[in-house]
């Protein structure tokens, strides 16, 4: 008879590897071998001592064969008395012997271990199938497998041990109610010769039909067709003849000995290969479900069948959880047991809800805890982990929430516990959740059985410690240490080395439980690629001492612990990824003295910014890269530094165009922003370019209001320092004109054309219109920070009165105005109002210079609004504009979530608080409250509306969907165009399928109207995240700019 226990769990982190195998020490102890030795003991001896050993002396062929008998195992591929050392080939092949793996037909057993990454190759691919195994290595060779198949925690039962065929043999009849799973002591070697036999039956009709286990001793012989009758019920309806297998016993044969045969008997007439007919070996699952089962905590459902995905009842979860923590008994049927289950969970808050009133609660008729509501799997997660854990626990003093930061719904949860996302966050990086393809978590769908048992099992089993010696061979092979021998890397294979360039790929995510050193030697970049998986620091660190470098390929991450010193000096550009990784080790490579600053991201509505770099060293060049989403563009990159004194120092770049700048780090930390803006249309030329017989007045114009057209005739890219255009330009000679429109210093595309004139000869007069006076040029200066200097004309007569005008950006003013003649004598300027200023013009050329000052704004009386977050700007625009008020005298509260009253009486605000006559009988709206009008008004002009209960839900918090809705319908209301939302494509955005129906239009509008931008790294909507006060007072700064006047 065989068994079937593998699990093919390649999508679980607990995936694991043998630990390479190096030229063997003389006999001594490997304490990272330490605990699976121990477990392996307890397991088939029951006692912490036994034939597994941590020694790293050699193995032969005959130690592993000892092994196998004191295990009961049975294999014939190695023998007793045999010297031969043991080999990598042979170890894996006695496993796959012994726990019946299915190795695909031409296949080894090292080749299919090492595709299941439970061993590992050398750096070159090779499996050294022939090197020698250690003693500690085989015992840790075991555990990982065991743990693979689901055993490492052993059985309920001590007499049962994973891989013998007495294991699976008894389990096979109990998950079909044959037998009970647990026995009373010695019961298993109770002679079939019996004549009372001590022994269970299944009763159907006990317990108000739900059965129950009833003691009742039977001879063997009819015990034996008891067996076989129940066993002939569950075969499929066509099988014939019946079954009913010869008793034919020998006088001391036992209880459990007859078990295999019947199993054996059964499995010929076509029964099931596997404990379960409906999970198989290569199912990702099989190892949490034999947890389950061998611990007798779910048996399945008595047929030979788990149903693995069936989803389970709140009630069914509670029972589970109690008897998991040995509450409540397996075996209790007492019809009183789900109102125990679940006020025990209830108590331990393994669970929330309310408690049952009395003992005769029915569960099924409670809307909380029926058949018909299931257990979720983020409920799933919580309850596991506070029953198994505790809360709080130690691990969560490192645990990151940055772990999160690359799933799309991770706000979605449903949990009311702030303690949630540590949770979350421990069980990503303890690889007991994964998310989706689509980088999702899925925490509020259903959970099913199967996806209990393997968290449960993998909460369980915990972190393997001897990983480390594993990931230190690793580097150890890659960069040898002087004297020591290369050993072979064993998880991130295949190393590959190009030059003094090594790459290092994962295979499964590491967890450092103690510090791994990489040494990356001097001249030499060691890039870790992980594929999907990434490096968790689990109370140890991963440092370089070498002088070489290390870096993160794009969407691999090293996620520190939460208290690490050096996450205070990275602010994240987006989530945490490669780039923060990168920071992370540059900052720990200059411990020693280097000083790095920060850079830190303020992003800006209409686009993304990133940077080369986020944490740089004096007088370093870092590189912005700036990203407009489409139909904007980038204008002015500020760099902002605090000095000493406090002083606010910003330096301005412009892109004009350009995708990227560079600045030079200061010796302190900064802020960089970006301002963009719509981009201006191209301009355009009348006439275009062309050959031509005499000079061309060319007329430049911009399609987009209030842009400033800028150009150049020398062949350079125009920028906002080119001349700027004021009227039609002369072109009398072969030219090449190029223009660009700027506006919000966003400059368009650039325009070229050329124009080629041929006269003939003579004289055009110079474009003075043949005027016999003489005129002298004015030079306006260029784009100045801080606003412009406009003129109609850059000629004028001696003794005109030449006029031009100043207008400074907003929030800045004029700072100096000087005007020079030629000989650089100060003229007098007249301002003539509005600021345009005059001068009288000499008998020669005149240079006008300014500056300007930025107007530093009133402090905002919020202590929790510091200037430089992304939302300052918008609190200050909806507190001037008395659209929002504190949520106390000094704080605005911007993490505070809005509420639907807040959001209806600021709308009322906008649209000038009217007075409706509209009756309302909601009854969470009483009259003469703060925002008792403003809901009225709202629900008369269609605004918003109730709930069919009859209440108005006054202080539930707004999602971001329903917000865009209101601001949408408001529009509507006040007659504004909406028709942007017409021609926006929202299907880029990776959640868009949790946007509601209802709310896919004013989300398109909200969009396409830039009221509304994607959160995180852009790509995602977050329709069901709840609006935050900050993201407020965004979004209503975005649309009171674009609809309303005030």
């Amino acid at each position: 008879m065989k068994k079937r226990m593998l699990s093919l769990l390649t999508c679980l982190a607990l995936c694991l590897s043998l630990l390479p195998v190096t030229a063997l020490a003389a006999d001594g102890t490997a304490d990272w071998a330490a605990d699976a030795v121990k477990t392996l003991n307890t397991i088939y001896t029951g006692s912490e001592s036994g034939p597994f050993s941590n020694s790293t002396g050699e193995m032969t062929e005959g130690d592993a064969a000892i092994i196998a008998s004191s295990a009961g195992w049975t294999t014939a591929k190695v023998t007793l008395g045999s010297t031969t050392p043991l080999s990598r080939g042979t170890a894996c092949e006695v496993l796959v012997d012994v726990f019946e793996l299915p190795v695909p037909s031409g296949t080894s057993a090292i080749q299919y271990l090492y595709d299941q990454n439970i061993i590992s190759s050398k750096a070159n691919g090779d499996l050294a199938e022939n090197d020698p195994v250690s003693k500690a290595e085989f015992a840790v060779l075991t555990y990982r497998v065991l743990n693979f198949v689901g055993g490492g925690l052993g059985s309920s039962v001590a007499e049962l041990k994973p891989g013998t065929e007495e294991y699976f043999a008894w389990m096979y009849l109990a998950v079909r109610k044959c037998v009970p799973f647990e026995t009373a002591e010695g019961q298993l070697s109770g002679q079939m010769s019996s004549t009372e036999l001590a022994t269970s039956v299944w009763d159907a009709s006990a317990n108000d039909g739900e059965g129950a286990w009833v003691d009742q001793p039977k001879k063997g012989e009819d015990l034996w067709n008891a067996w076989a009758a129940r066993l002939h019920s569950l075969l499929p309806e066509n099988v014939e003849p019946e079954f009913k297998p010869t008793y034919n016993m020998a006088e001391n044969t036992t209880l459990l000995e007859a078990a295999k045969m019947m199993v054996n008997e059964y499995m010929k007439a076509g029964g099931s290969a596997t404990i379960f007919s409906d999970v198989q070996p290569d199912d990702w699952h099989y190892d949490g479900i034999m947890y389950l089962a061998n611990q007798n905590i779910v048996i399945g459902h008595g047929d030979g069948q788990f149903g693995p995905n069936d989803t389970l009842p709140r009630f069914q979860f509670a029972l589970l959880l109690s008897i998991m923590d040995g509450t409540i008994e397996s075996t209790d049927t007492n019809p009183d047991r789900i109102y125990r289950a679940v006020i025990h969970v209830l108590d331990k808050e393994y669970m929330s809800g309310t408690k049952p009133t009395d003992e005769d609660w029915d569960f099924n008729s409670d809307i909380k805890w029926g058949a018909a509501t299931k257990t979720t799997r983020e409920e799933a997660l919580a309850g596991i982990l506070m029953m198994i854990k505790g809360f709080p626990f130690d691990e969560m003093e490192r645990v990151n929430t940055a772990i999160l930061d690359r799933f799309t719904d991770k706000g979605q949860s449903q949990i009311p516990t702030d303690n949630f996302k540590l949770i979350l966050a421990y069980a990503v990086s303890m690889g007991l959740l994964s998310g989706t393809s689509e980088n999702k978590l899925s925490l509020t769908e259903p959970v099913t059985r199967a996806q209990v048992g393997v968290l449960a099992y993998r909460t369980r089993i915990g972190l393997d410690s001897s990983k480390m010696k594993d990931y230190k061979d690793n580097v150890t092979y890659v960069f040898p240490v002087s004297g020591s021998a290369a050993a072979s890397p064993v998880v991130a294979l295949p190393m590959a080395r190009t030059g003094q360039n090594v790459t290092l790929t994962l295979r499964e995510d590491w967890r450092l439980t103690s510090d791994l050193d990489l040494q990356v030697p001097a001249d030499t970049t060691l890039t870790i690629v992980g594929n999907g998986h990434h490096i968790y620091e689990m109370g140890g660190k991963l440092t370089n001492s070498g002088s070489g470098t290390v870096t993160f390929a794009e969407g691999t991450a090293l996620y520190p612990a939460a208290g690490d010193e050096n996450i205070n000096n990275i602010t994240p550009e987006g989530i945490w990824d490669a780039k923060e990784s990168n920071a992370l080790m540059v900052l720990r490579a200059g411990e020693d003295g280097d000083v790095y600053y920060k850079v830190k991201i303020d992003q800006t509505p209409g686009g993304t910014i990133t940077v080369d770099k986020l944490v740089a060293k004096a007088n370093e060049q870092v590189t912005v890269t700036a990203a407009p989403i489409d139909g904007y563009g980038a204008g002015r990159l500020a760099v902002q530094s605090y000095g000493d004194g406090g002083t606010l120092d910003t330096t301005h770049y412009f892109f004009g165009g350009s995708s990227s700048r560079s600045f030079t780090m200061p010796d302190r930390d900064v802020t960089i922003s970006v301002n963009f803006g719509e981009k201006p249309a191209a301009p355009s030329f009348s006439p275009v370019g062309g050959a031509y017989t005499s000079p061309q007045s060319v007329t430049i114009a911009s399609q987009t209001d209030g842009a400033a057209v800028y150009y150049t005739t020398d062949g350079s890219t125009p920028t906002s320092n080119s001349i700027r255009y004021n009227g039609p330009i002369t072109i009398d000679k072969t030219t090449t004109l190029k223009a660009v429109a700027v506006k919000g210093d966003v400059h368009s595309d650039v325009t070229t054309a050329a124009y080629t004139i041929s006269t003939g000869g003579g004289s055009t007069g110079g474009g003075n219109g043949g005027s016999s006076d003489p005129t002298y040029s004015v030079t306006l200066p260029g784009r100045v920070e801080g606003g412009t200097v406009t003129a109609n004309k850059r000629y004028a007569e001696k003794g005109e009165t030449f006029h031009f005008t100043v207008t400074p950006d907003e929030g800045w003013e004029l700072d100096t105005l000087t005007v020079t003649d030629r000989s650089g004598k100060k003229l007098e300027v007249t301002h003539k109002g509005g600021g345009v200023y005059a001068f009288q013009m000499p008998a020669g050329q005149v240079e006008i210079e300014i500056s300007f000052r930025e107007v530093k704004p009133e402090p905002l009386p919020f202590t929790d609004v510091r200037e430089d977050t992304w939302y300052s700007e918008a609190v200050r625009y909806v507190y001037e504009h008395g659209l929002m008020a504190g949520t106390g005298a000094a704080t605005f509260g911007p993490d505070v979530t809005t509420s639907r009253s807040m959001i209806a009486t600021i709308l009322w605000r906008i649209a000038d608080s009217p007075v409706v006559n509209y009756a309302m009988n909601f009854s969470d709206v009483p009259q003469g409250q703060w925002y008792s009008e403003a809901v009225r008004w709202a629900v008369s002009e269609g605004v918003v509306s109730g709930y069919g209960d009859g209440s108005f839900g006054t202080n539930d918090p707004i999602t971001r969907e329903q917000f865009a809705l209101m601001l949408w319908r408001l529009a509507q209301n006040q007659g504004y165009d909406v028709s942007v939302g017409e021609s926006t494509n929202i299907l880029s955005y990776t959640d868009v399928s949790e946007v509601s129906e209802y709310a896919i239009p004013a989300l398109q509008w909200a969009v396409g109207a830039g009221i509304i931008s994607g959160t995180g790294d852009g790509s995602t909507l977050s329709p069901q995240g709840q609006a935050t006060r900050a993201q407020a007072a965004v979004m209503l700064m975005r649309f009171c700019e674009k609809y309303v006047t005030w």
